[in-house]
């Protein structure tokens, strides 16, 4: 293998996350264990990797644009000393659109578990699981990996204006519901469009945590990791 290649395979398959980590039986996805941690708060990578940042009782979410944190899949271990500075890590969210082709989906849920497990199994962090599904065609890969009888979390925040998007989503949460019957919820966003009636009757706690416009004016390259 030429050194471009090589530099393509680690890019794209990041081949050193893998080594030692437990996977799910049926589609070989890394697997996140459960946790049963509520957190005092999230904040987004993008706004953590500012220095001007001290929320350190927060857990670190990924619930933004993905541009924002391509990079720490491209070096996850750069990350690492300014990650383990806060409570904890929400694992990553990378997008399943609908319209996004169906192999981007299945890579993207791939990346959205590797991660997660890496720094829960290998590097020890706190990890909780965010439970990101797609199109209905693939929601059993999108669980498979994800823990039964935890805490997981769920991102809201944009994804639920758009009245195409609500339908495909509460398909989705009632099957992480059905299949991994949730201690509790964690949900980045609000419930505008009240589509977690469904949580809310089954007993299951909720916990929302409001998105971080007021910290906008910390989202500034000043010195931050890049």
């Amino acid at each position: 293998m030429n050194n471009g290649a090589q530099k393509l395979n680690q890019h794209i398959f990041q081949p050193q996350i893998w080594n030692g980590i437990s996977c799910s039986a049926q589609y070989k996805i890394p697997r996140i264990y459960a946790s049963d941690v509520i957190p005092q708060a999230m904040i987004p990578f993008s706004i953590a990797l500012n220095p001007h940042c001290h929320e350190y009782n927060a857990f670190v979410c990924f619930y933004e644009d993905d541009y924002k944190f391509e990079r720490f899949w491209k070096t996850p271990e750069r990350y690492l000393p300014r990650l383990r500075q806060f409570a904890g890590v929400i694992s990553p969210d990378f997008s399943t659109y609908q319209g996004m082709p169906i192999p981007f989906q299945e890579f993207n849920i791939l990346r959205n578990y590797a991660l997660g497990a890496w720094l829960q199994q290998i590097q020890g962090f706190r990890v909780i699981c965010n439970v990101r599904t797609g199109d209905s065609e693939i929601i059993p890969l999108a669980l498979d990996a994800a823990p039964q009888h935890s805490v997981i979390s769920i991102g809201a925040h944009g994804n639920l204006k758009p009245k195409d998007n609500r339908d495909p989503f509460f398909i989705g949460l009632t099957c992480a519901i059905e299949k991994l019957e949730p201690s509790a919820i964690l949900i980045y966003g609000t419930d505008c469009y009240d589509v977690f009636s469904l949580v809310q009757s089954s007993g299951i706690p909720l916990y929302f945590y409001p998105p971080r416009q007021q910290l906008a004016h910390l989202h500034r390259d000043i010195g931050g990791l890049k």
